[in-house]
């Protein structure tokens, strides 16, 4: 009977050993899986992120190029009240959204008008006004292509005028160019889809740099231990 039970205790013995040995083997495996899992999910998400970052970021810029050529179109109406309420719009929208610059927009239509405001406001006394306004058609092509000063400049050459003097009085009356463009910048960081994207991605890369430095430290220490 002692040996018996003597024998029987020493199976179980052997059995437990393989159970823990078998455990033992079974650990690294559990863990690899786990990390294999987690970075490549990790990198997963960080992949969709940057991918819906950057497709929300061109929505972002082709909706602001809308508005901008609505703007451009809506100026050629020549209607300051319409063309403010579309300033305002892109304005809006440039400031609550990224990827959204819209660089120096020209209102050539509300400049030409006062451009012309101001021709007809240095027009000497003695020049008739047929003759004048046949002149400021004539030269009209000065205006757009090379600004007030050309067209001042033909048009008094058109009606006889000392072109000197009569740009000496134009430059006084003339509109600034400066304030019939238009520029809005975009904000740094915005809370739509695709700041919110953007920030996500951000977010995801940290713990991903976090991680990868904290696999390096173990190496290390483990290395070092050795």
């Amino acid at each position: 009977m002692k040996g018996g039970n003597l024998v029987f205790r020493r199976r179980r013995t052997g059995a437990s050993a393989d159970s823990a040995g078998g455990s033992i083997l079974q650990m690294p495996v559990v863990r690899n899986h786990r990390s294999f899992w987690l970075w490549s999910s990790l990198v997963l998400v960080a992949i969709i992120l940057a991918l819906l970052s950057a497709w929300f970021l061109r929505q972002n810029n082709l909706n602001m190029a809308k508005l901008r050529d609505q703007l451009v179109q809506t100026d050629k109406s020549g209607e300051v009240e319409l063309v403010q309420e579309a300033a305002k719009d892109l304005q809006n929208y440039v400031a609550h959204h990224m990827n959204t610059a819209t660089g120096r927009i020209a209102l050539q239509t509300l400049y030409n008008q006062a451009a012309e405001q101001a021709m007809e406001a240095s027009k000497p006394p003695e020049i008739s006004t047929d003759v004048y306004q046949q002149a400021t058609e004539a030269c009209r092509p000065q205006l757009t292509n090379y600004g007030y000063r050309a067209w001042a400049s033909c048009v008094a050459t058109q009606v006889g005028l000392n072109a000197t003097t009569s740009l000496a009085v134009a430059d006084d009356v003339a509109p600034d160019p400066d304030l019939y463009y238009v520029e809005y910048a975009p904000a740094r960081w915005s809370a739509d889809l695709a700041g919110i994207c953007l920030l996500l991605f951000v977010i995801d890369m940290a713990i991903l740099t976090l991680a990868l430095l904290v696999v390096i430290i173990r190496k290390v220490i483990q290395r070092c231990c050795r």
